[in-house]
């Protein structure tokens, strides 16, 4: 059976798969061959493709090619063409370490549907909750700064080191410092990703900072 293709409206062209190269796939990866080779080998453009069918890995392997459940296996299920370019926009995202959020989630689907002129496609909470479970998204925490200094030693030196650093000092001349400002570009720490994913991306540190000093006099 020859490989199907397929045209979305956005010009991008999507691969069918056959049963049989279906059964091949899995029975190279993981084991023999990794992802990239498998894509490279079946002209496959998204990762999504291949981890979608890992997760049905013992459906496929069963399933027979004359098998009449194999029709079922190409039957699209409804919005399934909005759930595919939606998934793409998630990992593009965590890609450029962009975090995203339900509400984006649905923008962008209404977004795609309505550039696909699909009719009826509402992108309830409902869709988006069942969309997130399906292909197992949930929300993760972006890299920050990581705790590096104990407070047990920063309670020793206040409670036994200061006292002696400031005894042979006037109050006058006796200042503390301490920093603080606002991260003016910040975007959410969370965003949604797959569930078990390393963290992605990182959180825009870019900040005003402000530096006050005081004497221990007032």
């Amino acid at each position: 059976m020859a490989t199907k293709m397929e045209v979305n409206t956005d010009g991008r062209v999507r691969k069918r798969l056959t049963l049989k190269e279906k059964k091949e796939i899995l029975r190279l990866y993981p084991k023999q061959i990794c992802m990239n080779e498998v894509m490279r080998l079946f002209d496959i453009k998204s990762r999504t493709t291949v981890v979608r069918l890992e997760k049905k890995r013992e459906f496929f392997l069963s399933v027979q090619e004359n098998d009449k459940i194999s029709k079922k296996i190409h039957r699209k299920r409804k919005f399934e063409e909005v759930e595919e370019i939606l998934l793409d926009f998630v990992e593009e995202n965590n890609k450029r370490d962009m975090p995203i959020s339900r509400n984006d989630l649905k923008q962008e689907a209404l977004n795609i549907a309505r550039r696909l002129q699909i009719e009826g496609f509402t992108g309830s909470n409902g869709w988006i909750q069942k969309f997130m479970k399906r292909n197992d998204l949930g929300s993760i925490s972006l890299h920050g700064e990581e705790a590096a200094a104990s407070q047990e030693v920063a309670d020793n030196w206040i409670a036994n080191d200061v006292p002696n650093i400031t005894q042979p000092y006037r109050n006058e001349n006796s200042f503390n410092c301490d920093e603080t400002g606002t991260q003016y570009r910040a975007l959410p720490k969370k965003t949604l990703a797959r569930k078990g994913q390393e963290k992605c991306g990182k959180v825009n540190k870019e900040r005003l900072s402000v530096l006050f000093c005081c004497s221990a006099a007032g």
